[in-house]
């Protein structure tokens, strides 16, 4: 699968892959909630809240 415009196909490989372990390993249900929280997360990232949260120690990444 290709994707005009994008920087680094390779790493949305590795991605497609993951996702697609995933699915696999634990069901389309999971997925859809990683996902769902990735979504939130970058949604966060866009608007800066991560880096206050971070500073604040609120978001663990661990």
């Amino acid at each position: 699968m290709r994707f005009p415009g994008d920087e680094d196909a390779a790493e949305t490989r590795e991605w497609l892959d993951a996702l697609a372990s995933l699915v696999q390993a634990s069901g389309p249900e999971r997925a859809r909630f990683i996902l769902d929280a990735l979504q939130e997360a970058s949604s966060m990232f866009a608007r800066g809240a991560v880096l206050l949260l971070a500073l604040e120690g609120q978001v663990s990444w661990t």
